[in-house]
């Protein structure tokens, strides 16, 4: 049976899927993160592999029958950054002594909006564990806002959300807000019987982005259950967001004419964030497109995108790839 690959490589985990021609699909794999921004190069293309071998192994699927693989790749963004994904998926037949396939890596932004319209055109906004918001103009021209990591600006992501969930805690213990049920989910979590044993135990050195952004979904918890502090936190990252997104439609007019994908762990799990999203951008945006949660996930999206080239060269379906 031919069939394409679809991988989607983020910063907690990597996902890949398999579709047949009719855009059916029939295999799922999950794995290791894979963005080379915060993982060892070795484990970026280490846990790439491994997943496209679980992909395998679990659906029988044959090595040789496979047509293209399509790859969204968090931290993947320039040329130069997509051609060394490439180069990266190539080195999976070549070891294996297959004809490679036809392969197209781009940044993960890219195949989420792929997930959610069908196409590459639009604008999508992240918010996972990182997030951006990436517009891609009728003309097929990258624009974008924010992604810019941990360190540089992740507004309106997982990380900057745990980030103020962990710091809201300290300043209840130095009294300057209220300590709330928000503070006991977060020690409760981190086994911390204080919040100076949060302190310690937060600057240990395995206490990394992904432990931090793993307070997020704390703040989601106390939010939904009424904690005031828990909701102002949401609703400031999702507005946040709103505003990369309300730059780049100011920018560029043209992205009217498309739709907004919203996609990401925060916007599926905390409806506060996806409603305070849609409403800052109701408010300050009067031709505002059409705004879609991504049902299908990423990985799916990276699926679509390598079938789209392969219907504009239909003989590789049976001829191969590179």
């Amino acid at each position: 049976m031919e069939y394409v690959i679809g991988i989607d490589g983020g910063g907690t985990s990597t996902t890949a899927v398999a579709i047949d021609r009719e855009g059916r699909q029939i295999a799922h794999a999950e794995g290791q993160a894979s963005n080379p921004k915060s993982s060892s190069g070795t484990d970026y293309r280490t846990n790439i592999h491994n997943v496209i071998s679980q992909l395998l192994n679990d659906s029988s699927l044959a090595l040789e029958q496979c047509c293209g693989v399509g790859a969204g790749i968090a931290g993947v963004y320039t040329p130069k950054e997509c051609e060394a994904g490439e180069q990266l998926l190539r080195s999976y037949w070549h070891e294996r002594r297959q004809q490679v396939p036809n392969i197209l890596v781009v940044s993960d932004a890219e195949t989420a909006l792929a997930a959610a319209f069908g196409t590459n055109r639009g604008i999508v906004a992240i918010a996972g564990t990182g997030s951006i918001v990436l517009g891609i103009l009728p003309s097929g021209e990258r624009v974008r806002a924010g992604g810019w990591g941990h360190i540089l600006g992740d507004r309106g992501s997982g990380y900057a959300i745990g980030q103020r969930t962990l710091q809201t805690v300290m300043l209840g213990y130095d009294g300057i807000v209220a300590v709330t049920e928000l503070s006991d989910k977060v020690l409760h979590h981190y086994d911390a019987r204080s919040a100076e044993e949060l302190r310690y135990i937060m600057y240990q050195p395995q206490m990394g982005k992904r432990q931090i952004a793993a307070a997020a979904k704390l703040c989601i918890e106390a939010s939904q259950s009424g904690d005031v502090l828990a909701q102002q936190i949401i609703m400031q990252a999702a507005s946040d967001m709103a505003e990369f997104v309300q730059v780049l439609l100011n920018r560029y007019p043209q992205l009217e004419q498309t739709g907004i994908a919203a996609t990401g762990s925060i916007f599926r799990h905390s409806v506060l964030y996806r409603e305070t999203f849609i409403q800052q951008l109701q408010q300050n945006h009067t031709n505002l497109p059409e705004i879609r949660l991504a049902e299908q996930e990423a990985a799916y999206g990276a699926a679509i995108l390598i079938m789209n080239k392969l219907a504009k060269h239909p003989h590789v379906w049976t001829q191969g790839g590179q």
